[in-house]
């Protein structure tokens, strides 16, 4: 199993495309918020939710300082509860939280706590990965 790829001196841990966008998300990146499913996910939640392709799971675990790209947007990763890797592998969900380090404390164990300083902009058929440097 390939678990990761090599880009100049960058890691790609993980690579998938957004499929769809509920019509709820813009509501939540209002609120510094942004909710991934794999495109498998409930009806229910897929109002909510960003989903995307996830057909090859990550071998590895993403840490702080990794970076999350959507596009040509870069994420940069503080921290990340104790089950965010466990519901992504598992079913593409990660939920996006866009706070300053001070708000590690009060993360939720699902949570992936970034630091970005703009709007993010989500389209359909835009790429997501997750790099290492």
């Amino acid at each position: 199993m390939i678990d990761e790829i090599m880009e100049g001196s960058m890691r790609i841990l993980y690579e998938s495309t957004i499929t769809s966008i509920g019509s709820s998300v813009q509501g939540l990146l209002d609120e510094k918020i942004c909710i991934f499913f794999a495109e498998n996910a409930p009806e229910e939640l897929k109002e909510i939710s960003v989903c995307h392709t996830h057909e090859k799971p990550p071998w590895y675990n993403f840490r702080s300082r990794d970076i999350i790209r959507i596009g040509d947007q870069e994420l940069e990763i503080l921290a990340i509860g104790k089950v965010a890797m466990k519901t992504f592998k598992e079913l593409g969900h990660f939920s996006i939280k866009f706070r300053q380090r001070d708000d590690i404390e009060n993360m939720l164990p699902g949570d992936v706590l970034v630091e970005f300083n703009g709007n993010l902009s989500l389209q359909e058929g835009m790429k997501i990965q997750v790099v290492r440097i």
